[in-house]
């Protein structure tokens, strides 16, 4: 605001410019910043306060709306890259401190060498309602997280379920076009985890050398790969094959059992 329309405002508010006349500066002590001047006005109107905490407190302000502007923005990153990595919606908010102990111990081990091992596989075994799918994501998305927050950290991730995964190697043969095809992508992401594995075998020799395909990729290219099934290990291999299964268990590859009933039985159910 200028002088002159400051000086405009003081003559059509007698009043107010009564008011200021009638202020002082007096001396004022903060137990934080020591003497400062204040300028107290007359009638209602409050004295200033220590100008020292007022930049504190302005600038507290500034860094918290910096932190909620900076953390909605990660949330919204977080939720992009679920999205585009297939997490099941139900499993978005899994956590990693939500598993029980050797589970937990298991998944950290992973977590704690995945981006130093090559080929680093994981085979998750367990009975239905187990909480392998909890597992997993929990993992998934600690790895997104950690995407978000280290600007180094670019690695893609893909969540299928084998049933899906099954139905789009009998039909890749079919099509022509690279774009079309789903191997390229099964190759190169970063992470690859398949859901489920069991019950749909690959019953021609075209979709088994589909998946050997893709296994031998990612284990050549040094990616990694989780697994989660029911099966126990013969049975899995007669699944996906000898040679697929013999580069899912590499020297590197970890095993997880979880034992234990139905997690889902286990949550009451109301109406």
């Amino acid at each position: 605001m200028s002088h002159l329309a400051a000086a405009e405002i003081l003559r059509n508010s007698p009043q107010l410019s009564s008011l200021i006349k009638s202020g002082e500066w007096v001396e004022r002590n903060c137990d934080q910043h020591g003497a400062y001047k204040a300028w107290v006005l007359g009638g209602e109107f409050k004295e200033t306060g220590c100008p020292e905490c007022k930049k504190v407190r302005s600038l507290v302000e500034h860094r918290a709306n910096i932190e909620a502007e900076k953390e909605e923005i990660q949330k919204r990153k977080m939720q992009e890259f679920m999205e585009s990595a297939r997490v099941p919606k139900i499993y978005k908010s899994a956590s990693t401190k939500q598993l029980d102990g050797y589970v937990r111990d298991k998944c950290v081990e992973f977590l704690s060498n995945y981006r130093s091992t090559e080929s680093l596989n994981m085979i998750i075994n367990g009975g239905v309602g187990s909480g392998k799918t909890h597992a997993v994501c929990a993992m998934v998305n600690f790895i997104l997280y950690k995407k978000i927050v280290e600007s180094a950290f670019s690695d893609t991730v893909l969540f299928e379920t084998w049933h899906d995964m099954a139905d789009k190697l009998r039909r890749a043969s079919s099509l022509d076009s690279v774009e079309e095809n789903p191997i390229e992508l099964y190759k190169n992401v970063d992470l690859l985890v398949i859901d489920e594995v069991g019950g749909a075998s690959l019953r021609t020799e075209a979709q088994i050398e589909w998946f050997f395909r893709i296994m031998n990729a990612r284990y050549s290219e040094g990616k990694n790969t989780i697994i989660t099934t029911n099966l126990n290990a013969s049975q899995l291999e007669k699944t996906v094959g000898t040679r697929s299964y013999d580069r899912l268990m590499n020297g590197s590859s970890l095993t997880l059992e979880i034992k234990g009933k139905s997690r889902r039985q286990a949550i009451p159910k109301t109406l």
